[in-house]
């Protein structure tokens, strides 16, 4: 959404100052065609098939089980609500807009397992150019490289 959000505020800028446009078209010619259109179309397809997995899932027990899975999908996508890509969910805030989550510090079995997995992937993408690993329960792997 960052790229989104860069185009709106390249619109505000040249509307604002004209000659803002040849920063900005410098920055836009290093888009390939389409790049803006796929990203649009990648976050309203998220936000649709978040929606769906938390309306059949998550909340499917509340009373309005369509208008709380927007609400939390609104909040989870709120740019401007988010410093940085990569940064965690704290749980406190999880809890805050609606998701049903519970710490993983009170289950010490499942929070080692869980930090074996992170942290043996954290590991290989940090020494391998790896961007993808999936692995099936029977133990078949595959890593795509960078």
């Amino acid at each position: 959404m960052g790229v989104l959000a860069e185009v709106d505020r390249a619109i505000v800028e040249i509307k604002a100052e004209p000659l803002k446009q040849l920063l900005w078209q410098q920055v836009f010619s290093k888009y390939p065609p389409a790049f803006i259109l796929d990203c649009e179309r990648a976050v309203e397809g998220t936000r649709q098939m978040v929606a769906s997995w938390l309306e059949a899932n998550m909340v499917k027990g509340h009373e309005n089980p369509r208008a709380q899975a927007k609400a939390i999908v609104d909040k989870l996508m709120d740019y401007q609500g988010t410093t940085e890509h990569s940064h965690h969910f704290l749980i406190d805030n999880c809890k805050a807009i609606g998701l049903n989550v519970k710490a993983f510090e009170d289950d010490q079995d499942i929070q080692e397992d869980v930090l074996s997995v992170h942290h043996s992937f954290v590991a290989t993408f940090a020494q391998k150019p790896v961007i993808k690993i999936l692995q099936n329960a029977s133990g078949l792997k595959w890593a795509i490289n960078a």
